[in-house]
């Protein structure tokens, strides 16, 4: 089993951490989504906010949009993990009065934000059949697609109009949910805003293209252009995107939660996501779940704390800063606004 310990290490930690949680009347869900939470006998039972900013709570969008038939996933999480419904009815008036929209153009009462609040809800979305949008077929038979497909590119669209609101112009600041959306849109761009300016290649496709692609002169092109790449991620902090673990709820409100095993320590982004909802004045708390690999495994299996310390670090202090260039403000200002286009 040794082989395994670095790879499961962090799923024993997360799962005391639960428990521990749990215990202390927290209600939890999962922020993170990588991939050993699955093996978690905990955590998998937590509902899970995705990847996509916005809607977690009712719908999983990202499926609905990769599949042909019109199945629903639903979601599961508790509404106070999501955007609040006033929220969302301010994102949706403000995407009607500025954003040009193929569903909305087609049919008014068609397009899904007819529904406004209602617009990620499963009655809704279930129903509604835009005018003008796409056909697929499958196994030769043609499906007339729902609004389902399509809630996908509403809510990025109310993610820009959240980016582009960093300022608060639209809707308060201070949710919490709003702006760990904000934040998580604005580590995006960072990285989007770098590749663009840090990583333009020496050669560009045409170049190598017109070399003849496999000639000699070509590949020196592409090697050219891998050596380039190396060297300019180096310079950009690893760790991307920089979840943190999990989302908290107690009597004060919602709490920002990482869990770090023994020596393990955060990343640059996850310290830059703490930093920043901080500085918007929400909490944040760093879990340092300490034992060795035997105490983990049978407070694991066992349910059992014997062994096992849990140290609660609450507004932990971090070193991270924002990268030169590319201040939160600087980043988010150059996000479009009122020109939105599906």
């Amino acid at each position: 089993m040794a082989k395994f310990k670095a790879e499961i290490v962090g799923v024993f930690g997360e799962d005391i951490a639960v428990r521990y949680l749990q215990g202390k009347g927290y209600e939890l869900v999962t922020f993170g989504g990588d991939d050993k939470t699955a093996a978690s006998k905990f955590v998998k039972e937590l509902p899970r906010i995705t990847r996509y900013w916005i809607g977690s709570s009712r719908a999983d969008l990202a499926t609905l949009q990769f599949t042909n038939d019109n199945t629903w996933v639903a979601g599961n999480l508790p509404g106070w993990a999501d955007l609040s419904d006033g929220t969302v009815d301010a994102l949706t008036s403000t995407c009607r009065a500025t954003s040009k929209c193929r569903m909305r153009d087609g049919s008014q009462k068609k397009s899904p934000c007819a529904a406004g609040v209602g617009l990620f809800e499963r009655a809704n979305l279930a129903k509604v059949y835009p005018l003008g949008v796409s056909i697929q077929s499958r196994d030769g038979i043609q499906l007339k697609r729902s609004a389902m497909h399509f809630a996908y590119d509403c809510s990025n669209h109310l993610a820009e109009i959240i980016a582009s609101d960093y300022l608060g112009d639209i809707i308060p600041l201070g949710d919490f949910m709003r702006d760990n959306h904000l934040v998580s849109g604005y580590i995006q761009k960072t990285w989007e805003k770098y590749a663009s300016s840090e990583m333009k290649l020496p050669y560009s496709g045409e170049d190598i293209r017109t070399a003849g692609m496999t000639t000699p002169e070509a590949e020196g092109m592409k090697n050219a252009n891998r050596l380039y790449m190396r060297q300019q991620q180096k310079r950009f902090p690893d760790g991307h995107p920089g979840r943190f673990d999990f989302v908290a709820k107690d009597e004060l409100g919602l709490i920002a939660v990482e869990v770090k095993v023994n020596t393990s320590k955060m990343s640059y982004w996850q310290e830059l996501r703490f930093l920043l909802l901080n500085r918007m004045g929400h909490r944040t708390m760093l879990l340092n779940v300490k034992g060795d690999y035997a105490s983990l495994e049978m407070s694991y299996s066992g349910g059992g704390f014997e062994g096992v310390a849990v140290e609660v670090v609450n507004n932990p202090l971090v070193t991270a800063q924002e990268l030169d260039g590319y201040s939160f403000e600087s980043v988010m200002s150059t996000v479009p606004r009122n020109h939105i286009y599906f």
